[in-house]
Order: structure tokens, then sequence, then C-alpha cells
């Protein structure tokens, strides 16, 4: 018997105004000097990962690497979503391409043990489940 699947953090925004895209809200608060610094070491890493993964293929990161980097992302980009923080699109479609993104939403959706329709489901209820710049 297969676990109970479960249900995504995010409550989303079934009312008319949100399905017909109101405005969104603005975000909570700004950046703090220490967020800030943080996320600019955060960025200078990753460009630094991405160069080294450029050059070394998949030997520049151990599968429990990519799999302790990828839980952080996610986990910080549903703490924005929860939070009304506008952010922009999760990945960068100039530095990553279909068949990646597919992978990785696929394997994301198995980890958390949801299927494709419930994904479609979910934004049909409520539109797309996050907010863009």
């Amino acid at each position: 018997m297969s676990p109970e699947p479960q249900t995504p953090s995010v409550t989303m925004d079934r009312s008319a105004e949100a399905v017909a895209g109101a405005p969104e809200t603005p975000a909570a608060s700004a950046e703090t000097p220490a967020a800030s610094a943080a996320s600019a070491e955060a960025v200078a890493e990753a460009e630094r990962l991405a160069a080294r993964i450029g050059e070394l293929g998949p030997d520049a990161l151990s599968p429990d690497a990519v799999r302790t980097l990828m839980t952080a992302a996610i986990t910080a980009f549903g703490r924005h979503v929860d939070a009304g923080t506008p952010v922009p699109e999760p990945a960068d479609a100039t530095k990553v391409n279909a068949t990646d993104a597919v992978r990785a939403a696929s394997a994301v959706l198995k980890a958390v043990n949801l299927e494709t329709f419930e994904l479609a489901l979910w934004e049909t209820w409520g539109g797309t489940p996050w907010r863009t710049r």
C-alpha cells in the first residue's frame, strides 16, 4: 500500500478575483542587510557551481549534494510564495533546457508523492501557484 499523498503547503485562493487575475499583494517587507548579503553569497556560489558543472559534468556534484541543493531551493521558493513575496520564475530559461526542467519537475513530484493530474488540478483551481515580478 502506498503512503498517503502529502498536501502542498501553499493554500490556493479560489476566489473569483484570484482566478480572474486580481492584482497581487506587494511583498510584506524589504530584504534586510543580512538577507541581502546572504542572497548575494548564494547567487555567487550558485554561479560558481554552475560553472563547475559545465566543466566537469555530472561528477561536479554528488547525488546527495544535488538533493540538498534542490531541497533548499524548493523550500526557499515555497517560503517566498507563502509570504506573498513576488519572486522570479524558478528557472532561467536561457540556462535550463526543457528536458532538464521536465526531469526535475517529474522527480520533485515523485519525491512528494504527487501525480501530474494533481498538479493540473491545483493550477485549474487557483491559477498559477506562484507570483512573478
